[in-house]
């Protein structure tokens, strides 16, 4: 096989509780640039199950998407997403919505995906161009509005507005890696910081202080 691989796990760490959760990433990068993400994501405290497939092209637009996503031990829905430029459309079945069938069309590309994974926040700033101005924001369609991600999933638009903040050594359990680091701003939460490292965007760590939680990357490996 000629694709790349990349694998790891993140540890959900809470201030004072400890670990209270954790997810494992796959991502696999074909020869034309494509790029398929793979996480699995477990909650404890909010007994949230998520499981999200994602592919992005070379220029990392996502593409297409399938969330399945479970609460409390029950199933709470799931949907696929078709990303075509400017144009998504979603189809999905939810325990408060029942079967739901949705297209928007926008006046600009969709540039990211956010399905909730933590590996997946910290590729958001694909983007991000070095040579623009300090806060830049890209249009991104959501799954749910809520900070665990726990409802739906279905389709929602808003605009993901980043800071890049710096360079930085990032040391975690998985090794040291040379970072970027992000801030990425909200109008009704505090921000999230962000650091990923190298051309794949390798989740190194989150930090979000509504949430009281570090997310560490604990395990990594690539071929």
């Amino acid at each position: 096989m000629r694709h790349r691989t990349l694998r790891g796990k993140l540890s959900y760490r809470h201030d004072t509780k400890g670990e209270t959760g954790r997810e494992w990433f796959t991502v696999t990068v074909q020869p034309d640039g494509t790029r398929t993400h793979r996480a699995h994501c477990e909650m404890d405290e909010d007994g949230v199950l998520r499981d999200v497939v994602s592919t992005l092209d070379s220029r990392w637009y996502p593409r297409d998407a399938y969330v399945r996503l479970s609460v409390g031990g029950a199933f709470e829905g799931a949907a696929w997403f078709l990303i075509d430029g400017q144009k998504v459309t979603c189809d999905s079945w939810t325990r408060g919505a029942g079967r739901l069938h949705q297209s928007m069309t926008f006046d600009e590309p969709v540039c990211i995906f956010g399905g909730h994974p933590v590996s997946g926040d910290a590729m958001k700033p694909a983007h991000f161009d070095p040579a623009g101005p300090a806060i830049q924001k890209f249009l991104m369609v959501s799954t749910s509005p809520l900070p665990n991600g726990a409802s739906g999933p279905i389709m929602a638009a808003r605009h993901g507005v980043f800071e890049f903040i710096g360079e930085e050594s990032v040391t975690v359990e998985a090794g040291t890696f040379a970072c970027r680091r992000f801030r990425w701003h909200f109008e009704e939460f505090p921000p999230i910081e962000l650091w990923n490292s190298g051309p794949d965007l390798i989740p190194v760590k989150v930090r979000w202080d509504l949430l009281e939680s570090d997310y560490d990357l604990v395990e990594f490996s690539t071929d």
